[in-house]
């Protein structure tokens, strides 16, 4: 077969939709498809609406080029003018029409799209609510092209719960789910549950082995003053206000300083998170610590240390470090919502979102539990490997397409 992805970014990029259309895109290649990946060319989230400061442009990404057989064609993206940003997109497309439309946008890939799918099986798009979805849609159905849709949704978040958003998935012949509740949300609200594969999501257990840890623990505990015996909590992704964060560094609050804990913060900043973590007392941010972007297998020693990975996300299609946590030992938390309750399963524990009371108990409970805390870990694990891989998840989205192509001709 041949497949084209239209995404909104791709890695080294950071995000969960960006590593599934990656390991999906890698399996399908490796198994004789030939997969084309149409992204654009920024990193950072904030990059799709401004240019980034010269300290921030430490990773630039080439126009072309190859990814494990997966050819990669990245595109500039196209800043808004600030009058029809505001006077068009927000004002009419937005309050009047519902449509999310801010961007990104990139005028040269859309000019190109319907010679770029012209030759393709399957045109596949991922991540609502962007906008590049609806021009790719149009793009393939002018080439008469099946189309196949990725939402990545999030249950209850403002800009996925449009009506726009619903017409698409409708008109789409299939829709992947990465959970089995977010199947079920969708078939709720109107989309035919004859059309929703779920997938899932994976990670390779292999890439998370620990290297020079004593160095690495070392390092890090003398660089930010930490004790040998201090026990560490961690939250690794993009440091946005649904993240959480600012439930999970309240929560750390309520845990005594006789505690000897620390937070550590690990993943790529936003404008929101440099305000808030800037008005912390002097006190607080020396427990806790904002490690930044870090360096993947810097993520996979500091999972190992951690004693518990947090996720408290008001909106999440999956959460995928709760995988990449499991597969380095660590016991997790998340909040109750979405798909996540789902994943962690026997796996962890969950609390409710924007409880920090909870969350602080639920955070003794586990860097006091011993055994039971590495009873759930050790659950995590099972679940992972009994269900989380990714060749079941590229599998799964193969027959997808298979199922897509045989119902077209059927009819």
């Amino acid at each position: 077969m041949k497949i084209v992805h239209i995404i909104q970014r791709y890695p080294p990029a950071v995000g969960g939709s960006e590593t599934w259309c990656r390991e999906v895109s890698r399996y399908l290649s490796a198994v004789g498809d030939d997969v084309k990946v149409l992204t654009l060319d920024v990193i950072e989230e904030e990059e799709y609406w401004r240019e980034p400061p010269p300290q921030q442009s430490t990773v630039r990404v080439g126009r072309l080029d190859w990814d494990d057989g997966v050819l990669v064609r990245r595109y500039r993206r196209s800043l808004p003018i600030h009058s029809v940003h505001h006077l068009v997109f927000k004002a009419l497309l937005d309050w009047t029409l519902r449509i999310y439309f801010y961007g990104p946008h990139s005028i040269e890939m859309y000019g190109r799209l319907s010679g770029e799918v012209a030759e393709a099986d399957v045109v596949h798009l991922h991540t609502i609510p962007y906008p590049h979805n609806f021009v790719g849609y149009m793009a393939a159905r002018l080439r008469r092209k099946r189309v196949v849709i990725t939402p990545h949704f999030h249950p209850g978040h403002p800009h996925y719960e449009r009506w726009v958003n619903y017409w698409l998935m409708r008109r789409c012949d299939a829709v992947i789910a990465v959970s089995e509740y977010e199947r079920e949300y969708l078939a709720s609200r109107g989309i035919d549950a004859r059309k929703i594969a779920v997938t899932g999501n994976g990670v390779y257990v292999e890439d998370y082995v620990a290297k020079e840890l004593p160095q690495f623990e070392t390092a890090l505990r003398t660089g930010y003053g930490l004790r040998e015996t201090t026990k560490l909590i961690l939250f690794v992704g993009r440091k946005q206000e649904y993240k959480g964060l600012a439930t999970l560094v309240e929560a750390f609050k309520h845990l005594s300083d006789a505690e000897d804990v620390a937070l550590l913060l690990a993943g790529p900043s936003s404008s929101w998170f440099e305000a808030y973590y800037a008005q912390l007392s002097d006190k607080d941010r020396v427990r806790i610590v904002d490690l930044g972007l870090v360096a993947e297998q810097a993520k996979v020693n500091l999972l190992h240390l951690a004693d518990v990975l947090v996720l408290p996300s008001r909106f999440e299609a999956f959460g995928i470090v709760f995988l990449e946590a499991w597969a380095c030992g660590t016991p997790v938390i998340g909040a109750a919502t979405g798909a996540i309750p789902s994943v962690i399963g026997e796996g962890g524990l969950t609390f409710e979102y924007g409880n920090a009371g909870e969350l602080a108990a639920k955070l003794r409970l586990i860097l006091n539990g011993g055994e039971q805390s590495r009873a759930m870990a050790a659950q995590g694990q099972r679940r992972l490997y009994e269900k989380f891989t990714w060749e079941k998840v590229g599998r799964a989205t193969r027959q997808a397409y298979l199922s897509v192509g045989a119902a077209s001709c059927a009819s």
